[in-house]
């Protein structure tokens, strides 16, 4: 079963910020597009880009909308790709390349170091170094957890709280609950999709593979699990994208092993969005029957067309909806 845990939940979409060190000072760079490049490149969201140095070590990042500041608990060049320029125009997501953690190269021995607290409180740093006072938090998938432990830890400078494809606790129960949802759920015809995958991507033609390689192909063959079309080819989003299977190691298979913050949930004020999809059969929606309750700001949605990547397969209603909670929360 573990075994299976840590497949299920590496395969999540990673995550994290560095855990160890101190910021350094930001160099911030303001950018617009030139009046030669057209209306098109005028009408795209405003840019800020700059570079944070944690420990000596220099990293870059990226500052994309109009809206309330939001820092993406993700990987910068993945998550990028994936909102769409009107969400933008309510949010400004903040992506940082944190190099000395997620984006490290193996071996990273500094992983073993890395916990929960420790990533919260490098949430806050970049807040605190931004100039901002309050701030929202998104993560997706299983790092979505962040932005509900930065609530927790960090009340008065939490905004807003958005987990998208996230459970509400990563242990055995949530194992168990997928492959069940899996079983009772995936249609015949999803279930034959996936033993194809399985076959085109055989363990033994994996293992010519480079590690990592092997990692994101893996994300490619079980799409059938994760997305609402069956065969729906993500490659495009993991193409050239590298990270630190140390550091995945000890975010999933070590922190999150048995993991469960609903205890906390009361003490969550902020308002809290949760996006689930109707088709992710890894993060399984009817987990949060029970647990919708504890969060006293909570607004939940569950996309009927969507997996693990409402704000890509459903985008504008995803936009619509989280358009709507953030007017209906704003003070």
């Amino acid at each position: 079963m573990k075994g299976k845990r840590v497949l299920i939940s590496a395969l999540a979409v990673l995550t994290s910020l560095t855990a160890i060190g101190y910021f350094g000072r930001i160099f911030a760079r303001q950018t617009s597009p030139p009046a030669t490049l057209g209306a098109r490149k005028a009408a795209e969201p405003p840019r800020s880009s700059g570079v944070v140095v944690v420990r000596g070590m220099a990293m870059p990042y990226l500052a994309q909308g109009s809206g309330i500041p939001c820092l993406v608990a993700g990987y910068s060049s993945l998550y990028q790709a994936v909102f769409s320029d009107e969400l933008m125009k309510h949010f400004q997501f903040i992506f940082v390349d944190w190099k000395n953690s997620f984006a490290a190269d193996d071996p990273f021995p500094q992983a073993a170091k890395i916990t929960i607290d420790t990533l919260v409180d490098d949430l806050d740093e970049v807040r605190r170094q931004l100039g901002h006072e309050k701030i929202a938090i998104l993560g997706a998938s299983y790092p979505g957890f962040l932005p509900l432990a930065y609530g927790k830890k960090y009340p008065s400078h939490a905004s807003h709280l958005i987990s998208i494809g996230t459970p509400p606790y990563a242990n055995k129960k949530t194992d168990k609950a997928s492959a069940e949802y899996w079983e009772r759920d995936a249609s015949p015809e999803r279930k034959a999709a996936h033993r194809r995958h399985l076959e085109a991507l055989s363990k033994s033609l994996l293992e010519k593979l480079e590690p990592l390689e092997r990692w994101v192909m893996q994300y490619i063959r079980d799409r059938a699990i994760c997305w609402a079309n069956p065969e729906y080819d993500c490659y495009w989003l993991w193409l050239g994208k590298r990270f630190s299977l140390d550091f995945e190691h000890q975010y999933y298979s070590v922190l999150l092993a048995d993991y469960d913050p609903t205890p906390d949930f009361q003490a969550i004020t902020a308002p809290v969005f949760i996006a689930n999809g109707r088709y992710d059969y890894w993060t399984p929606p009817k987990l949060w029957e029970a647990e919708k309750g504890k969060l006293p700001n909570l607004t939940y949605h569950l996309f009927e067309n969507s997996g693990h990547w409402p704000m890509w397969e459903e985008q504008e209603l995803f936009d619509r909806r989280m358009i709507d909670w953030l007017q209906s929360t704003k003070k």
